[in-house]
């Protein structure tokens, strides 16, 4: 299932206060999958419902691949995740990734 944003939802997003903000992408995400809990976002994420938690109290930060995570269960594109999160780097980078192409022998 795949989920859009219509006009005004797009516009609500830019206009809001522009500070990281987990718990709104996770409410966010809950809302357009129609989901009541978190455990049930954990379920559909398949990942421990604790993890939800900890990134609500800002313990843990969501990754790259949390948010590639988020797209392929959602279908919401990562840009938009990223919206929600209110994150306002250019770049996120992926866990165990390198920074820089490895050198070719």
């Amino acid at each position: 299932m795949i989920y859009r944003f219509t006009q005004q939802e797009s516009v609500t997003l830019q206009t809001k206060s522009s500070t990281y903000d987990p718990g709104h992408l996770l409410d966010r995400l809950r809302e357009k999958m129609r989901l009541k809990q978190d455990s049930a976002l954990a379920k559909a994420l398949k990942i421990d419902k604790r993890l939800i938690l900890k990134i609500r109290e800002r313990r843990v930060q969501i990754s790259g691949s949390m948010l590639l995570l988020m797209q392929e269960v959602s279908g919401i594109s990562v840009d938009d995740l990223r919206s929600m999160l209110k994150d306002r780097r250019r770049k996120s980078r992926m866990e165990g990734v390198p920074r820089f192409p490895l050198a070719r022998k």
